[in-house]
């Protein structure tokens, strides 16, 4: 019995420490339409996209994973005062690595993209409204991609000659703000205890 318990709190912890365990909220949502030639995550093609900005709960903690870019120009994504992006204008840029913010407060999400190359769109910045950038995702399905799972990603156009919102793509992934993990592993402990504290029969 105790043994079950176990697996039960374990798997309780996997939960609160997976990617899809806390909440954003889209806001000013707009639908958007249907992506094709979606390189950086072909399992999105064919898949609709909407516009928006995410808004994430108090003390929740976001991470931003950068997934890769088709583009011939320079694109970066800019979040918690760090920048993700590629060395080289055209290259896929630094795939797979994070940046990470905790919110101290329930509000907007404070991330951009941008673009060092004069001929293309300046900027997209999350809660502007018109920013050139796509949302991926229903925020209850995760998102599997080969560098993990997102509740949502996100995808820049800058301004080249196709909009397909693939010239920086970034997965988003939060998990819940500490209080609401401290009561379930509280109220998990004590089940276990009692569990622990029954006479075999």
């Amino acid at each position: 019995m105790f043994k079950r318990a176990a697996a039960a709190l374990a798997a309780a912890l996997a939960a609160l420490t997976g990617a899809h365990a806390g909440p954003l909220e889209v806001i000013l949502k707009e639908p958007g339409a249907q992506v094709a030639g979606f390189d950086p995550v072909p399992s999105l093609n064919g898949t609709d996209y909407s516009f928006g900005a995410l808004l994430g709960p108090a003390g929740a903690v976001v991470t931003y994973t950068w997934l890769g870019a088709d583009t011939g120009f320079s694109n970066v994504f800019e979040a918690a005062g760090s920048t993700l992006g590629p060395a080289a204008p055209g290259s896929d840029g630094p795939v797979g690595q994070s940046l990470q913010e905790t919110l101290e407060r329930s509000r907007l999400l404070s991330f951009g993209f941008a673009t060092t190359s004069p001929e293309a769109q300046p900027e997209a910045v999350n809660g502007v409204p018109g920013a050139s950038f796509a949302l991926f995702g229903d925020g209850d399905t995760p998102i599997v991609t080969r560098h993990g799972s997102f509740q949502y990603v996100l995808g820049f156009n800058d301004g080249g000659p196709d909009i397909d919102y693939d010239d920086a793509v970034i997965g988003v992934s939060v998990v819940p703000e500490p209080g609401s993990a401290a009561m379930l592993l509280a109220g998990l402990g004590a089940g276990l205890f009692i569990l622990r504290r029954r006479p075999s029969l």
